[in-house]
């Protein structure tokens, strides 16, 4: 299938692992991993894993941006990219032995608008993609109405939005299914209102709790995710059901059992560094254990 996953605001991302991090004193990591990220890229790996033929809309700058287009190449993702002269944000993280971990994001701040030169990437078949993901926020300074623009010129068979801040209603109202985490999707209500939201299929996550499917104010499914022993990297776990969700939706799979799979993959994810990866045994367990309640 072909896909496009919009990640607008990508990262390079350092990863180090420590036995035990303490703040304010010497730490020296155990181990360290740099990589493209953020949510884009993490869910377009995914999908490419998943044998897609995947494409990333995203916004790219100076050495950092570099990085991640070669990284992109390497991955067998293709890139439909704006370059623009400030410096693709650097991530760091730190992950210690408990399987906490803690990030430092730099920011990024676009001096002139990018919306409709992004658009300027897209190609004119309106079905020119089976499915779309749509994940994280637009740099600021971009300018609004990214994802509107996206879902109204394209029309593909499967649509997931993984946003919240920069998605108007009839955005939403437009997706196959909008996943995010609770917090998320109350912070959601606020800004638009219950009404607004009428209709449209939530998939809501709750970390390691159960994670629901809410339409119009009314929960319609509960899914218990499994029990995790070791947690190595939470990092790219919501990424990675996005990503699923996507692909399971494209195979034909309901709504709720493609929440279910797409929660047992995320769930996987969560054993294995660097983020969005997992093991296929990891998975298939993780399944049979990731429960639809009654």
């Amino acid at each position: 299938m072909r896909i496009l996953v919009v990640g607008p605001n990508p990262a390079w991302q350092k990863v180090m692992v420590f036995g035990e991090f303490r703040p304010g004193q010497v730490n020296r990591a155990s181990q360290s991993l740099s990589m493209a990220s953020g949510k884009g890229i993490n869910a377009a790996k995914v999908l490419r894993r998943l044998g897609h033929e995947v494409t990333v809309l995203q916004i790219v700058g100076g050495i950092n941006g570099r990085r991640i287009l070669d990284a992109c190449s390497r991955m067998g993702l293709a890139s439909l990219h704006l370059e623009v002269p400030e410096e693709t944000r650097l991530c760091v993280t730190l992950a210690d032995g408990r399987g906490e971990t803690s990030e430092l994001i730099e920011p990024f701040r676009l001096s002139s608008p990018a919306v409709e030169r992004l658009l300027d990437l897209l190609p004119r078949e309106r079905d020119a993609f089976d499915g779309i993901a749509m994940l994280g926020t637009v740099p600021p300074g971009a300018g609004p109405g990214l994802y509107d623009a996206i879902l109204e010129r394209l029309r593909p068979r499967v649509s997931v939005i993984d946003a919240w801040q920069d998605v108007s209603a009839g955005a939403f109202a437009k997706a196959t299914a909008v996943k995010m985490n609770r917090s998320e999707y109350g912070e959601l209500e606020k800004r638009l209102g219950a009404p607004a939201l009428e209709g449209i299929p939530f998939l809501l996550t709750s970390g390691g709790g159960e994670a629901c499917v809410l339409r119009s104010g009314r929960t319609e499914a509960l899914i218990r995710p499994p029990r995790l022993g070791q947690v190595a990297n939470a990092i790219g776990a919501g990424d990675t059901v996005t990503a699923g969700l996507a692909h399971f939706l494209l195979a034909g799979e309901p709504t709720v059992e493609a929440f279910r799979r797409a929660l047992a993959m995320g769930s996987a994810s969560c054993l294995k560094f660097p983020p969005a990866e997992y093991a296929e045994g990891d998975y298939q367990r993780l399944l049979s254990e990731t429960e639809v309640l009654p």
